[in-house]
Formats: structure tokens, C-alpha cells, sequence
């Protein structure tokens, strides 16, 4: 049998599109209009996709299983149940006996949703997803354990701002909403975050009452009480009124304020039209990890790292996200993205640098993708590039070691040749020398 699946841009949640049973076609109800799947499940199986949209991007993975036995038998996960208060911190452990398999990958399954990848073990090295308040441990190889800590999680978490990207015109108006599930909590309170990074405080809304700052053009809706929308409104735009907006849910001046991820306002220039970026993916220098005393030290030839670097060039306005994937898988561990795109002339460039271990860079055929989520106000458009990895480490391995040894010993007997040549060269004028000398006594005698 071999099954697909579907995994959204931007999105950590695996969709079941359908499988081959056999030569049995089975696809799930979404996907039934625009999708297809053929073939033999024994064999070989083919997803087909018409009439493509944006909503269409995305990672496809294929699963083959054999029908009725399962190397799952040789996973073992425990416990089969756990039981938590809300705050507290479970442990869940898995181990498999397959043979060649190195990765565990880690998902939630809730009710009447999609699963959701919380992350994976790759060998001994763990990629968490970001913000799921998640940490895995131990190893993914066979016969080791990988342990998945789920921690409490933080009331941020129950704090909703939409939407992250807002873009506008000058004179425009924009709108943006922030609601929250937390518990006895009736403030939210809106800020503006310069480029500098300073927080200006716009007003709050108590209860279902506004109240802006003076002297400030907002309008603020709703209500901040649990479970309700409370909206901000920015009248009569200019391009000063391009930042970052962040609603917080507050009760008083003596508890924490909770912030939601915020809202990404840009303000177009006059005459602009929003240009694609481009994305370059720059592999890790040949020279890193070079330092002889790593090389002599053969224990830190496993903590040796490679770094590779992506940069997006060209692009307006400055609304885009990075991501990482090793092949197909998204990373978060290691990565440094700037915190903001910097303006070069007429456009933004940002740049995003990943981080592993040199073993995992020279994993044969391991993919390396940098991708570049862009919002043109309209719709996000992703643009990507990727790389794959070296097939051999650049350290000292065997084949290298014998040629090297090799062309030393060629060398040593090609000098040897010489020296003997070189000698009997010498030797040989020495003699004629002799000769000549033993002749011009005896003519010198007669």
C-alpha cells in the first residue's frame, strides 16, 4: 500500500489525500475534485494535481506499507497513557529495532484535527518545532531512546492577533484584531514598535470602553473581555506609519501582560509595485572546520559544524518569513535569520544562516532548502532555492590517506633515484679527474 500525504506552506499539520490498496483507488473527500492517485500500491503509485492554486503549496510525501504486517511492531513507545494537570510536564519514550533508520519524528494528534509535527530526533541531533514548548532528547539510531518533553504552556499561547501582514496605501486605513482565552483577563492594550525598537503605547480597550492615547488617529472595537474581538483601526496612513503593532492581554498593573506575535503594517511608497524576492543558497565554506588542532583531536570530529547561508535579495516591501527544510522536513534548531530585512536602495535584502553538524552535511543526498514566504498584499508567494549535500567528509578518510601515502612513497624513491644518479655522476667526474691527472704526470715524467 502506499498512501500520500499533504503538508500546507507554512503549516506543520500532515493531511491524508488517499492510497493505493493494490491497484484500489481511495482518496479522502477534500480532495476528491482537483486530486488523483494511480498505480499499483505494490509497485509504484503517482499523485496527479489539476487546476493548481496557492493553496496547493506545500510538501507531498509519500508512505509504502505492506498491507497487514508493519515494521511498527519494532517501534515501541511508552507510556501508553499519561495522565497531567494543566502546567505541569510529561515524558513520552520511543526506541525501534529497524535496521538503517536514524530519525523519530514526533506528532500530536487532537481531536477532529489534522496531526501536527511537533518535531524530530535526525541521529543524535533534535529539531523541536518553535513555539510548541517541546524537547527531545537522546538518540534516533537502533536500539536507542529519544524521550519527548511536553512542557507547560505559556499564556501567550492564548493570545490571537490577526493578521501578520498587513500592506496599504497612503491615506488608507488599516485594521487589525487581537482576542484571548485567558482567564479573568478584561484589558488589551495596543502598542507600535519602531524600527529602533521602542514600544509606543496607542490606547487600551477595558471591557467594551476605548481608550486611545491623544493625539493619536486609531480607532478601537469590541470588547477585551475572554473569548471576544477587539480591533485596532489606523486612519489616515502615511509611510511613518509603517512598523510592527502588538496587542496584549493585561488585568491590572500588577500581573503579566500576555503579547500576541503581532502585525507587520507597510505603507507602500508612491508609485511602488511589490517585487519578488530573490533566493540564493550558499553552501558552507570548504574551510570551516579546518583548524588542525580538530583534526588532530579525532573525538571533536563529531561536534564539528557546517554553516550554510541563504540570502534574499531585491524584494518590496519587507513582508517575508524564512524557513529551513532538510529533506522536506522543516528545521528550527540552528538557525539565525536577521531580525528585520535591511533596506538597499530601493529594496530589502535579508539573510538567514542554518547550522549543523558536518556529519549531517555530508549525509549523502541529504536536501537542503531555504524557503522565502513573500506577501505582496494580496497573496503569499513562496520562492525558494536548495542544495544538496556533499557525499564525502573533507577530513582524512581512508582512500585519501592511501593515495597520500602513495605519491609519498613514489616521491621518495623518485629522490632516491636521483641521489644515486647524482652520485654517480660525481663519482664518475672524480675518476675522469683522477685519470687526467695520472696522464699529465706521465707525459710531465717523459
Amino acid at each position: 500500500m502506499i498512501s500520500w500525504y499533504q503538508r500546507p506552506a507554512g503549516d506543520s499539520a500532515l493531511k491524508l489525500i488517499g492510497y493505493m490498496l493494490y491497484t484500489s483507488q481511495n482518496l479522502e473527500d477534500e480532495f476528491k475534485e482537483r486530486f488523483g492517485v494511480s498505480g499499483d500500491g505494490s509497485k509504484k503509485s503517482e499523485l496527479q494535481l489539476e487546476k493548481l492554486n496557492a493553496e496547493d503549496s506545500g510538501v507531498y510525501f509519500c508512505v509504502a506499507q505492506r498491507h497487514g504486517s508493519s515494521l511498527s511492531e519494532q517501534v515501541v513507545q511508552t507510556p501508553a497513557e499519561t495522565l497531567k494537570r494543566s502546567g505541569e510536564t510529561a515524558k513520552i519514550s520511543c526506541s525501534h529495532s529497524i535496521q538503517s533508520y536514524d530519525q523519530i519524528l514526533w506528532y500530536k494528534q487532537s481531536d477532529q484535527h489534522p496531526m501536527q509535527l511537533l518535531g524530530y530526533m535526525f541521529g543524535d541531533a533534535a529539531f523541536p518545532e518553535r513555539g510548541l514548548n517541546v524537547k527531545m532528547e537522546g538518540s534516533a539510531n537502533k536500539d536507542k531512546s529519544c524521550t519527548l518533553t511536553v512542557e507547560g504552556s505559556s499564556l501567550s499561547d492564548q493570545v490571537v492577533q490577526t493578521p501578520s501582514f498587513i500592506q496599504a496605501s497612503p491615506g488608507g486605513a488599516a485594521k487589525m484584531t487581537c482576542s484571548h482565552s485567558i482567564q479573568s483577563y478584561n484589558q488589551i492594550l495596543w502598542y507600535k514598535r519602531s524600527e529602533h525598537g521602542e514600544l509606543t503605547l496607542l490606547g487600551y480597550m477595558y471591557l467594551d470602553n476605548s481608550n486611545p492615547e491623544p493625539g493619536v488617529n486609531v480607532l478601537m472595537e469590541g470588547s477585551a473581555d475572554e473569548g471576544r474581538n477587539c480591533s485596532l483601526t489606523l486612519r489616515e496612513l502615511s509611510v511613518s506609519s509603517s512598523a510592527l503593532y502588538f496587542c496584549a492581554a493585561n488585568v491590572n498593573n500588577y500581573e503579566p501582560a500576555y503579547f500576541g506575535k503581532g502585525t507587520k503594517l507597510t505603507v507602500l511608497e508612491t508609485g511602488r509595485e511589490p517585487v519578488l524576492p530573490t533566493v540564493k543558497l550558499l553552501p558552507p565554506s570548504e574551510k570551516q572546520c579546518r583548524s588542525r588542532k580538530e583534526q588532530e583531536n579525532k573525538n571533536k570530529r563529531d561536534i564539528r559544524k557546517k554553516t550554510l547561508v541563504c540570502v534574499a535579495s531585491g524584494f518590496y516591501p519587507d513582508h517575508v518569513s524564512v524557513s529551513w527544510f532538510i529533506n522536506g522536513l522543516r528545521v528550527r534548531e540552528g538557525v539565525q535569520t536577521d531580525g528585520a530585512a535591511r533596506r538597499v536602495g530601493e529594496s530589502y535584502n535579508i539573510t538567514s544562516r542554518l547550522t549543523v553538524l558536518a556529519k549531517h552535511w555530508f549525509s549523502p543526498q541529504t536536501v537542503f532548502n531555504c524557503t522565502v514566504d513573500f506577501f505582496d498584499g494580496n497573496k503569499n508567494t513562496i520562492c525558494f532555492d536548495s542544495i544538496t549535500s556533499q557525499t564525502a567528509d573533507e577530513g582524512m578518510g581512508r582512500e585519501k590517506y592511501l593515495t597520500i601515502t602513495q605519491n609519498a612513497k613514489l616521491s621518495y624513491m623518485v629522490l632516491i633515484v636521483k641521489s644515486c644518479l647524482y652520485g654517480a655522476f660525481v663519482g664518475l667526474l672524480v675518476w675522469k679527474l683522477q685519470v687526467c691527472l695520472v696522464i699529465s704526470d706521465v707525459n710531465h715524467q717523459n
